[in-house]
């Protein structure tokens, strides 16, 4: 299994990863996420009340997929919900940087979407 530091490249380029979280129920559910590397964990934005987050919030634990969900590129991760509306507008920037020129529209939507109810979530590999 790769480290984070080794998959920098990846990240840089990837559109999504792939979340893998266990639901209260036991059953394995993936998510498909846009996301931001700052060299030492991922950051994922989300609506509060979306399925991953209450997903992590009852099991913290998860496996990232780098780039599809097929991909070999996977981390077993840590997820820490960070609930402070404060950290939005930074994530909200790093998501442009990445994702504006390919993605306008979807980007001005995720934007527009995040003036409400939107937390962070921080992956740091265990």
């Amino acid at each position: 299994m790769p480290t984070l530091a080794e998959l920098a490249t990846k990240t840089k380029t990837a559109e999504e990863l792939w979340l893998r979280v266990r639901r209260p129920s036991g059953a394995i559910a993936t998510y498909p996420l846009w996301f931001v590397h700052d060299g030492e964990r991922l950051y994922v934005l989300s609506a509060e009340s979306s399925s991953e987050v209450w997903d992590l919030k009852a099991t913290p634990e998860a496996e990232v997929a780098i780039g599809s969900s097929e991909s070999a590129d996977r981390l077993t991760m840590r997820a820490d919900i960070m609930a402070d509306p404060n950290w939005v507008p930074m994530m909200i920037d790093m998501l442009k940087k990445k994702y504006a020129a390919t993605h306008h529209e979807r980007m001005a939507k995720t934007a527009e979407a995040a003036k409400s109810g939107h937390i962070i979530i921080k992956l740091k590999p265990t």
